[in-house]
């Protein structure tokens, strides 16, 4: 439909081509927003974007984009505004986009469940949302034609994974939960032999210095109390000093976030159900438990 202003000149009309509805994006990643413009009797001279109400950026030349940077984490709604040469103006849809904060653990080994590694590797583990990427790579310089595939442990599956650059392959998996553990292992072939790295496993959407089996056994150790609960909780660590504490709702939405200067935590404010509580150590791994509310 043409909009036609009381002056009889006919307001542009814009819409939003890139990101997508419903994209989800790493924190600190910058954003490309471009636009589709036209205008049946004029020029448009001025694009201005928008996250909500705040304007976060202009464009005053075709093809009318804009790299935003520095996002916030959390839920954005981006739109644009048109202007053209008789100052009327027309408006573009909402997309709702996502940025999600990126937990990550990785590790260096040579240890080898087949074959051997003449220097070893680094396995990285790096979730996003509900999504998972696992990187491994090649730390040897005598190997050659190497290809990599991602295996999981159970049930045993074995999957190519793309060469991400030089000795580095990796492989996102979409529809994990917070709090779930997995394990997988890389195996790589190259000319006359191959060799396959350990298993490690990871809890999904943790932090940690290091993957094997430390931030693990720490995980297991952590114990909430009474869970479930009907309007307050502890948390029982013997093992390592907690820095600090983080309530999620079941998909992902941060609901409160705690100093360890308490003993309790009180959640009389949140409705009945299940929620995620991220727990940090002082030493930098994380875990994450789920809480019961009654």
């Amino acid at each position: 439909m043409v909009i036609v202003s009381q002056t009889g000149n006919s307001a542009p009309s814009i819409s939003i081509t890139t990101p997508n509805e419903g994209t989800s994006f790493e924190e600190g990643i910058n954003i490309n927003i471009s636009t589709s413009v036209s205008d049946l009797d004029g020029t448009v001279t001025l694009v201005e974007f928008y996250d909500g109400t705040e304007k976060i950026g202009e464009d005053t030349s075709e093809p009318f984009t804009l790299l935003w940077s520095n996002v916030a984490i959390g839920d954005h709604q981006i739109s644009a505004v048109a202007t053209d040469d008789s100052s009327d103006q027309g408006s573009s849809q909402v997309i709702n986009i996502s940025v999600e904060e990126v937990s990550s653990c990785s590790e260096i080994s040579n240890e080898a469940q087949e074959g051997s590694f003449s220097t070893g590797y680094e396995a990285l583990f790096e979730t996003v949302g509900s999504q998972v990427t696992i990187s491994f790579t090649l730390l040897d310089t005598d190997k050659t034609g190497v290809v990599a595939y991602l295996r999981r442990e159970s049930p045993f599956e074995e999957t190519q994974m793309d060469q991400v650059s030089g000795l580095t392959f990796s492989k996102t998996i979409n529809g994990f939960s917070p709090g779930q553990t997995i394990s997988y292992a890389c195996k790589f072939a190259f000319a006359g032999g191959l060799a396959v790295t350990r298993y490690f496993s990871y809890v999904v959407g943790s932090s940690c210095s290091s993957l094997g089996t430390d931030n693990f056994t720490w995980s297991k150790t952590i114990k909430l109390f009474p869970n479930p609960t009907v309007n307050v909780f502890s948390i029982d660590s013997k093992q390592i000093q907690i820095s600090k504490v983080e309530i999620y709702s079941i998909d992902g939405k941060k609901l409160k976030d705690y100093n360890m200067n308490l003993t309790t935590f009180n959640i009389e404010d949140l409705s009945s159900g299940l929620y995620l509580v991220k727990i940090y150590s002082e030493e930098g791994m994380s875990t994450i438990k789920k809480l019961a509310k009654k």
